[in-house]
């Protein structure tokens, strides 16, 4: 009989998805590989098994001032070229959720869209990954 090995990586990302709504600055501690106390980050490419529509959507559903903890989250993610190293699966979601926030930006209120367009340019654009 052969055993099957189920993928925890779904229902990691599910829980940090629900933690990112309940609990923003708990979502940054676990997420961001920048923090102080990473001993109990989530390192693996977990955030790639989240759909991108879910994830954008509880990202513009999220309070103004937990917008920026939650790009500033990605942010410590993937700088210092982790993108790139460990977290390469991550980097096709990035780009598609990045793509996802642009094309929201017209639905949005003038001053929900500013805010939107700056976090793109200060939290993602420096991680954006480059396009071949």
């Amino acid at each position: 009989m052969q055993n099957s090995v189920e993928d925890p990586y779904p229902e990691i990302a599910k829980r940090l998805l629900s933690e990112m709504t309940s609990d923003v600055d708990s979502f940054y501690r676990r997420v961001s590989l920048s923090h102080a106390d990473s001993r109990k980050s989530v390192r693996a490419p977990v955030l790639a098994k989240i759909a991108v529509d879910d994830f954008v959507d509880v990202y513009l559903r999220l309070h103004p001032s937990a917008h920026r903890v939650a790009m500033a989250t990605l942010k410590g993610r993937y700088e210092y070229g982790r993108l790139d190293q460990s977290l390469k699966d991550d980097k096709a979601w990035l780009a598609s959720v990045r793509d996802a926030r642009v094309k929201r930006l017209l639905n949005l209120r003038p001053i929900s869209r500013q805010r939107v367009e700056r976090h793109l340019e200060w939290y993602l654009k420096a991680i954006q990954p480059k396009t071949p």
